[in-house]
C-alpha cells in the first residue's frame, strides 16, 4: 500500500435538476461521488438531499460515459461563508463495479494531499476506533452525540452521525471528543478539537440528514498524545499486514 489518501478519476460532470441544466464542469470523482466544489447558481443547503439527474464522462485511458440519479450535499468549512456543492452518485451496480475498477487500476491523488493523510475505517483492523463521544453545548446544555469514526489521522478525524442536534454545530467551533476503545486497544482518548469542515447529506434509504465533521486537535494532555501516538501506530501496522 503505497498511500492511504482516496484516489479518484477525472470526469466532466454535468446535471438536470428542478428542469434546468447545469455544467458543474471536470472534477475528480469516485463511487462515492463528487465531492464539494465551489457553486454559485443556487443554495446546496437549501436543496439539500434533493434529486438531480447525472450524466457523466469519465475520463479514463478507455473513456466512458455513465448516467444516474444524484442526490445534493452541502459542505461547509471552517473561514469561509460559502457552501460547496456536492453529489453523491445512486450507481447501479455494474457503473458502480467499473468506475471503482477504474479508480483501482488508475487512481489519482487530489490536487492537494495532506501532510498526514487520513486512513479510512477498517473494520478488519481490531483496534481501529469506530466510535466517538463529542461534546458540546445546545440550547444551553451540554450534550454528548455519540458518532461514527470514518477515519483518522495524526492531526485530526472525521466522524459521522445522524443526531439532529448536531444542526447546531458549525464549522469553528471547539468540541470535546473520547474516542472509544475498541478490540484489544482498552484506553480512552480524551482531546479538545475544532471543526474544520462540515459535510451535510441526506441518506438515501432514510431521508435522514447525516452530518460529517472533520475534527482538527487543539489540545490534549501528554498522556493522550502518547496513547493516541500509540494507537495510531498500531492501526498502521495492522493495515500494512
Amino acid at each position: 500500500m503505497t498511500s492511504f489518501s482516496p484516489r479518484f478519476v477525472r470526469a466532466q460532470v454535468s446535471f438536470k435538476y428542478a428542469g434546468s441544466n447545469y455544467r458543474a464542469g471536470e472534477h475528480l470523482i469516485n463511487a462515492s461521488g463528487l465531492p464539494g466544489f465551489k457553486w454559485k447558481e443556487f443554495s446546496p443547503m437549501e436543496h439539500l438531499g434533493k434529486r438531480v439527474q447525472v450524466a457523466v464522462q469519465v475520463h479514463t485511458a478507455s473513456p466512458w460515459e455513465f448516467h444516474c440519479d444524484a442526490l445534493i450535499t452541502c459542505e461547509r468549512s471552517a473561514g469561509s461563508t460559502d457552501s460547496c456543492l456536492g453529489l453523491t452518485f445512486l450507481l447501479s451496480d455494474a457503473d458502480r463495479a467499473r468506475l471503482n475498477a477504474d479508480v483501482f487500476k488508475e487512481g489519482l491523488l487530489p490536487d492537494y494531499v495532506r501532510k498526514f493523510p487520513r486512513i479510512h475505517f477498517l473494520p478488519e483492523v481490531t483496534v481501529f476506533p469506530s466510535r466517538a463521544l463529542v461534546r458540546f453545548f445546545y440550547s444551553g446544555e451540554d450534550v454528548a452525540v455519540s458518532c461514527d469514526v470514518e477515519n483518522i489521522s495524526p492531526t485530526g478525524f472525521l466522524v459521522y452521525t445522524d443526531d439532529a442536534r448536531t444542526e447546531a454545530l458549525l464549522a469553528d467551533e471547539t468540541v470535546r471528543v473520547q474516542l472509544q476503545p475498541r478490540g484489544q486497544w482498552l484506553r480512552q482518548i480524551n482531546v479538545n478539537a475544532q471543526v474544520k469542515r462540515v459535510t451535510h447529506t441526506v441518506e438515501p434509504t432514510t431521508g435522514i440528514v447525516r452530518r460529517y465533521f472533520g475534527l482538527a486537535f487543539t489540545t490534549m494532555s501528554a498522556e493522550a498524545k502518547i496513547n493516541f501516538t500509540d494507537l495510531l501506530k498500531q492501526i498502521v501496522l495492522q493495515v500494512k499486514k
